[in-house]
This record gives structure tokens, C-alpha cells and sequence, in this order.
């Protein structure tokens, strides 16, 4: 018989804080070789989350990490990675004494997604009509006087005529 740890509620009833129960939960039943997914632990006392419950957890195949947490307000999350080969993973998740398991169907593609070249010749296509290169006119010249070199506009000094002064 389990020693249970009792807190007063409401009402004059008491909740346990002794898993009683453990649940393994994914999104899927199935993960791609070497790929990863979450999982969920869920830790029970009775009717209520079990309370700060140690949790050890272990994959047949492929790899758990942590391998151990606390389940705060009854869940702890993990992420399984799967192996680099097919098969069946049985995750399994302990706490107190009680045991929760999930199983995992491994699948790898096993037909390579390829595709040949195409091997017909004879493709009828019209002939691209001839394009004439295109140019761009020359510049036109400088207005009569200048001296063709192009000077930026004044935008005022920058600051320099600060520095060239300290520098006296």
C-alpha cells in the first residue's frame, strides 16, 4: 500500500498528490525516420494533476530527452527522436510506481522519389522570331562652356569646417 500525502480542500475533502495515473500523448502515431515530435506526459493523483511528481522516461528505440523531469501541475513535455531505421518505438513514462506507455510507428520512404528525363525527340515548336539588339543613344554633350566634369551639388559643409578649425 502507497503512503498518500493528503491536503485539506474545500469542502473537507482531501486530494492525493500520489500518481495513481500516466498518460504518454503525441500528435501522431507515427514519425518519420530520424525525424522528432513532442510528447506529453500527464501525471494524475486521483481525480486531480498530481503534484510536483518525478518522472523518468525511456524509449525502446530511438531517444527520449529529458530522460527525467518534474511533471509541475501533473505535465512534463518531451521530444522523442526517432531512428534512422523503421519499426515499432514504445515510449514509456514512469512516476511512483505507475506506468504510462505510448507506441510509435517508425516509417522511412522506401520508394526514391526520382524522375527520369524525358527520352521523346521530336517537339514541335515555332521558330523564335529575330530580336534586334537594343542600344541606348549616346549622352548628350555638355552644355556649351562647361567643362564636362561633373561636380555634386553644395550640401553644406558636414561638419568639416568644425574639424578644420581645431586643427589651427
Amino acid at each position: 500500500m502507497r503512503a498518500v500525502e493528503r491536503y485539506p480542500q474545500s469542502g473537507g475533502q482531501a486530494i492525493s498528490t500520489t500518481p495513481t495515473v500516466v498518460q504518454v500523448q503525441s500528435s501522431s502515431s507515427t514519425v518519420n525516420c530520424g525525424g522528432s515530435m513532442s510528447l506529453l506526459i500527464l501525471v494524475g493523483a486521483g481525480s486531480s494533476p498530481a503534484t510536483n511528481a518525478a518522472v523518468t522516461l525511456s524509449a525502446s528505440t530511438g531517444q527520449v530527452t529529458p530522460s527525467s523531469g518534474t511533471a509541475a501541475n501533473g505535465t512534463l513535455t518531451a521530444l522523442y527522436t526517432a531512428p534512422a531505421t523503421p519499426g515499432t518505438a514504445t515510449i514509456t513514462a514512469n512516476a511512483g510506481g505507475v506506468t504510462g506507455t505510448q507506441q510509435l510507428t517508425v516509417s522511412c520512404s522506401t520508394t526514391p522519389t526520382t524522375t527520369s528525363p524525358s527520352t521523346t525527340t521530336s517537339q514541335t515548336t515555332a521558330p523564335l522570331p529575330a530580336v534586334a539588339p537594343v542600344t541606348s543613344p549616346p549622352p548628350p554633350p555638355p552644355a556649351s562652356g562647361g567643362s564636362g566634369v561633373f561636380t555634386p551639388p553644395n550640401t553644406g559643409d558636414g561638419g568639416l569646417l568644425a574639424l578644420l578649425r581645431t586643427e589651427e
